[in-house]
């Protein structure tokens, strides 16, 4: 798979406790895993992890004592994760959610002509928990799940939502990959520790053509359990529902601007809308 260009940044929602296990993200015998009681409130936030280390909230905002908290004893430089290649350029977040952090490696090696541009060649993803130090390496989608599906043109990673009857120390990562012809959900479980087909669907089964944009499916925004990717299309909006695992087509006549990108994002009443946003430098 070709390298999906990292999202600029990701919210961090509140670290769950530490389990036994001290190597990895994943439950332990030792201690069976909890389950998650939902009170219908969302966690607080705490920040926004981007490529260049953690953002707390300020005051006077309610959480940023716990905020502050985490800055002291997190490592979001990621040191506790396994050594990467020589040559790579370091872990990079792609994801957070629920206390854990989707990570990316990224390894150059010299250019063979002797030029000093670099090629990347080399690919791996962890998820992480920066708090208490816990990580886990994904293994790569195997080849048998994706021996049929046609030539890729695209694909892109993130942390799915936490399930109510998932324990604590569980979680999945949902890997979007584009055909041609069709979109496939790679789920991978951290129970199981392998990936599996959690969707398939036809263009046309969507009701729609294929997108005009090559890529896209890197930036996608995650609100109320469902994943939304704005880029493809200039007037369509791709949906996953990550705990139906469907996806699904929103149409809408809004044309966004040059210079501008849209993202979903809920109001105080919890209601889903679509907003630009841009960028303006003053000099």
């Amino acid at each position: 798979m070709a390298s999906p260009a990292p999202p600029s940044a990701s919210h961090l929602r509140r670290a769950r406790p530490p389990s036994p296990t001290a190597s990895s993200v994943g439950s332990s015998a030792a201690a069976p895993p909890r389950k998650r009681r939902r009170s219908g409130r969302p966690p607080p936030l705490l920040g926004i992890v981007c490529a260049d280390g953690f953002y707390p909230t300020l005051e006077p905002h309610p959480s940023a004592k716990r905020a502050l908290a985490v800055v002291r004893k997190a490592d979001f430089e990621y040191h506790f994760v396994p050594p990467l290649p020589r040559g790579a350029w370091g872990w990079f977040p792609l994801d957070a959610r629920d206390g854990r952090v989707l990570i990316q490696s990224k390894f150059f090696p010299r250019d063979p002509d002797g030029g000093d541009f670099p090629r990347p060649r080399f690919m791996s993803y962890a998820v992480c928990d920066p708090l208490f130090k816990r990580y886990m390496l994904l293994p790569p989608v195997p080849d048998d799940l994706t021996a049929n599906e046609g030539s890729l043109v695209d694909f892109g990673l993130c942390l799915a939502p936490s399930q109510e009857d998932e324990a604590d120390t569980s979680f999945r990562v949902i890997c979007v990959a584009r055909y041609s012809t069709k979109l496939v959900a790679f789920v991978f479980s951290s129970v199981t520790r392998q990936w599996g087909i959690g969707s398939a669907s036809t263009w046309s089964s969507l009701g729609t053509e294929e997108p005009p944009n090559r890529h896209g499916l890197s930036c996608f925004d995650c609100v109320d359990g469902c994943f939304f990717w704005t880029v493809p299309w200039p007037n369509k909006i791709l949906v996953l529902d990550a705990f139906k695992m469907e996806f699904s087509i929103i149409n809408y006549a809004h044309r966004v601007e040059d210079g501008l990108w849209a993202c979903v994002a809920v109001d105080r009443e919890g209601t889903p809308g679509m907003l630009t946003v841009g960028m303006h430098l003053r000099f």
